[in-house]
């Protein structure tokens, strides 16, 4: 899937939607996202999830995507 048709799929969503890759990095981040954070898409996307301003990505969390991600 390319990138432009995530971030579609994504910003038509209703409920909070955030993709990220392997290594946090945000692809795709939608409004709800942006409501519930504070945080535009604009200043999201291409940063790591954890260096957000309002977000902690906790050590738990980190290890649960990083388990789903090895699959």
């Amino acid at each position: 899937m390319t990138t432009d048709l995530l971030r579609a799929v994504v910003g038509a969503i209703q409920d909070v939607a955030i993709i990220c890759d392997a290594d946090y990095l945000v692809l795709a981040w939608n409004r709800a996202a942006e409501a519930l954070f504070g945080v535009s898409a604009a200043d999201a996307l291409g940063h790591p999830l954890d260096k957000l301003p309002g977000l902690d990505v906790s050590p738990l969390a980190r290890r649960a995507i990083r388990q789903l991600v090895d699959r």
